[in-house]
């Protein structure tokens, strides 16, 4: 099974509900889920309609406007699926983020691809991709 279901594409709202619900032991009350899968109902209840379509979750009345959403068979290979791929994902260390000179150089606004200003020929960015790979005992160093 692909991402690729009869409802249509499974969108990052669709994968929240989908990873929450499965950190959940895979069933949880409709007026939680928002906030633990960190959307609102606006947003939310179109998603979870798709998923309804789609096979990959239920809904059902416990009592009056209260609803328990539960993973299906199909919805928990899904979100195992989707689970999977983004443990795979690398952890970003956000102090090294923070060094990127881009994010502090008073050309940012007029810098771009074949522009005066630009990351290919930038002594800054060069110089801090040069020491971040010596840094990380990276090997492979394409200078241009």
């Amino acid at each position: 099974m692909s991402n690729q279901q009869e409802g249509g594409e499974i969108g990052p709202v669709e994968t929240s509900i989908l990873l929450t619900l499965i950190r959940l032991n895979g069933k949880c009350l409709q007026k939680d889920l928002w906030k633990m899968a960190g959307t609102n109902s606006k947003v939310g209840i179109p998603a979870l309609n798709k998923l309804i379509k789609m096979g990959l979750v239920t809904k059902r009345r416990v009592s009056e406007k209260v609803y328990e959403i539960k993973l299906t068979k199909k919805g928990l290979r899904e979100a195992k699926k989707l689970e999977a791929k983004a443990s795979v994902i690398p952890e970003v260390d956000l102090n090294l983020l923070a060094t990127i000179p881009c994010f502090y150089c008073p050309y940012i606004t007029s810098c771009g691809v074949g522009h005066e200003n630009s990351p290919e020929t930038c002594e800054m960015l060069g110089s801090w991709l040069y020491n971040l790979t010596k840094l990380k005992g990276m090997v492979n160093l394409e200078v241009r």
